[in-house]
């Protein structure tokens, strides 16, 4: 197979160039997968459970911002649902009866600061007149602040506006709720978005993006809590001072309708309570009556829907919104540009881990097991080619022991040739090539450890780069660890010459697999022939020596013609060993 060399020295030199490759190999191939195992622990520790390892904290800040306005929109809802309730407890309707009857009060003391004296009492009309002027005085600067505050109560289109505002608002709850379904989802989204990703680092994520912003369009919404908020609230807000107002003035009222008609006249006291004042206690009866005296709860409740109603602050959501859009949004696209990034080196990562844990590990074992069973192969093989030097004088000793016609010199040969038989018996080289071949048929193609090493290699290059890629985005602090493990890889001994190391490993194995492959053929076929014709040779040189000791004159023929088939097997049908 090589130049100048028999198959066996072949087969021998081919042994221990694989065995002198993989020593320049072995060392730095082990070390390097080591490490690479390190770096594929760090990797996976690195991404962690979806990712969250490297953009935790980032997508953390993302969901929060969600979860703000899931808790604002959650609150608003909330405030309005509770709004049904305050408007039944504020007793609208009835506060709106007490007004009415509130004004036909008010209307009443006009008639009567401006009525007939008859209707402030019966009398001698000089006497009479002289104390129904008095009583008008005061019934009018007390109608004077009735009809003030007449001109500031609620009147029922207020209430109207404030009745259909409501109603409108009824809707908001329902649309709140469906708001807030909608926004419940994308954190969700989020993460599995940021799956997705990681899994393709090469997937179109614009529209997925866009549909999240699109769940962040609440416009109507946000308007009808501000019209709700700034118009019922305006609204509440006057009905609770004229409630008040009406209650303060009602709670007054007795007392100072008494007022207006005190003194009594004297010619009354008999009478009763003049006809107008009997007229101004019912009428102010049916003031209070008509909240059946819970002025003091409505109020109440009127406080609390005013608070109700302020807390429906849209400005608050929108805030929320804003802020999810113009940061978290960022934020969120920052992260998936990272999360591609890394998803590139997940997939590289994948095809190093499935070489390294795979078929690369196992021919790397293979590998090991074929070079320890080369150096018997290599004693062998340096044995059959001595033993062929060793030959040449042998049959030298014969010719010449042939010529001189000296039995002794003769068995001496044969004595020689029997014990070099044994050299060449081909069950020495079987006995130590049978488990090369074995292990050798079962190795993996090197090509498998070949492409691991420039796996591996290309890896630990592109891994800095992405990370820097990635720190220009944002700080990801574990990255440092998988950066001083590539480092520690670069750094390895005879790194830079391991490719070399693994070519020359290519190029003995190939030589050793050739020369295992024609092994029967060219080495034990004719180690065969040669052990048994040197045999053979030996066992005639033998005879011939009897013969010449029982008669050299008759020995010349039968000793020349075994001796020309020695020759001949040795010389061409045997190894070429240059007999």
């Amino acid at each position: 197979i090589n130049a100048g060399q028999t198959p066996v020295e072949t087969l021998g030199t081919a042994c221990g160039a694989t065995t002198a490759a993989w020593g320049e190999c072995q060392g730095g191939l082990g070390e390097l997968l080591q490490k690479s195992e390190d770096l594929e622990t760090e990797m996976k520790d690195l991404f962690g459970e979806g990712g969250t390892a490297i953009f935790g904290g980032v997508l953390d800040e993302v969901n929060g911002m969600a979860n703000d306005i899931i808790s604002k929109s959650d609150g608003a809802k909330r405030s309005i649902d509770g709004i049904e309730n305050l408007v039944k407890a504020a007793k609208l309707d009835e506060v709106m009866k007490m007004f009415e009857e509130y004004k036909k009060f008010y209307e009443l003391m006009k008639v009567l600061a401006s009525g007939q004296d008859d209707k402030l009492g019966a009398g001698p009309a000089c006497i009479l007149k002289c104390w129904a002027d008095a009583v008008r005085t005061r019934l009018e600067s007390y109608s004077g602040e009735a009809e003030q505050l007449a001109s500031n109560v609620v009147d029922a289109n207020h209430i109207e506006v404030f009745n259909s505002l409501v109603a409108g608002a009824s809707q908001l709850p329902e649309q709140l709720a469906a708001v807030l379904t909608t926004l419940s989802e994308i954190p969700s989204e989020i993460a599995s978005l940021v799956e997705k990703v990681l899994a393709d680092p090469d997937l179109e994520t614009a529209d997925l993006v866009q549909s999240i912003r699109d769940k962040l369009s609440l416009d109507s919404v946000l308007d009808a809590l501000r019209k709700l908020r700034e118009d019922a609230s305006e609204i509440v807000s006057t009905v609770k001072t004229s409630v008040e107002a009406v209650n303060n003035f009602v709670l007054e009222a007795p007392d100072k309708i008494t007022g207006c008609f005190d003194p009594p006249c004297p010619f009354l006291g008999c009478l009763g309570p003049p006809p107008g004042q009997a007229e101004l206690s019912t009428a102010l009866d049916l003031v209070a009556n008509a909240v059946a005296g819970g002025l003091g709860s409505v109020v109440e409740a009127l406080t609390s829907l005013e608070a109700a109603l302020d807390a429906l602050n849209a400005d608050v959501l929108k805030e929320a919104m804003d802020k999810f859009v113009n940061q978290g949004m960022t934020k969120l696209e920052k992260v998936l540009r990272v999360t591609a990034i890394f998803g590139q080196l997940k997939d590289e990562l994948e095809q190093v881990v499935a070489l390294v844990d795979g078929s690369a590990a196992d021919t790397q074992a293979g590998f090991q097991t074929v070079v320890a069973r080369c150096p018997p192969v290599e004693t062998v093989c340096v044995t059959i080619v001595d033993s062929t030097k060793r030959t040449q004088p042998v049959l030298e000793e014969t010719v010449t022991a042939f010529t001189d016609l000296n039995e002794d010199a003769l068995l001496d040969a044969s004595a020689k040739l029997t014990a070099q038989q044994a050299d060449f018996a081909p069950s020495l080289l079987t006995t130590a090539t049978d488990p090369l071949q074995e292990s050798i048929t079962q190795l993996a193609p090197i090509q498998k450890i070949q492409e691991t090493l420039d796996r591996i290699l290309a890896f630990v290059d592109l891994v800095p780069v992405k990370l820097g890629e990635v720190s220009a985005e944002m700080e990801v602090p574990q990255a440092a660890a998988v950066i001083e493990t590539t480092d520690q890889i670069k750094a390895i001994p005879g790194l830079a010459e391991l490719p070399a190391a693994f070519a020359a490993l290519k190029d003995a194995f190939t030589s050793l697999d050739g020369a295992i492959e024609t092994l029967e053929d060219l080495c034990v076929q004719p180690l065969q022939k040669a052990s048994s014709l040197m045999g053979e040779a030996a066992n005639k040189t033998a005879e011939a020596a009897e013969i010449i000791k029982t008669g050299k004159a008759i020995a010349n023929d039968p000793v020349g013609g075994a001796m020309g088939a020695v020759s001949d097997v040795l010389g061409t049908e045997g190894i070429n060993i240059g007999w």
